[in-house]
């Protein structure tokens, strides 16, 4: 399984643009995304352990 960070910069390398697409990402986020996306990254390392 990837991590958010890794397919957000898999898909930065489909584009012809450098930039850090996961700082351009989250700017466009609401407050409830950005909340939601921290939990996910909070759980994210957890996961792996599941069956």
């Amino acid at each position: 399984m990837k991590s958010t960070a890794e397919v957000l910069d898999s898909l930065q390398l489909l584009l012809p643009f450098d930039f850090d697409l996961q700082a351009v990402f989250e700017s466009y986020l609401t407050a409830e995304h950005k909340g939601f996306l921290s939990l996910l990254l909070e759980i994210e390392p957890f996961v792996a352990s599941f069956p």
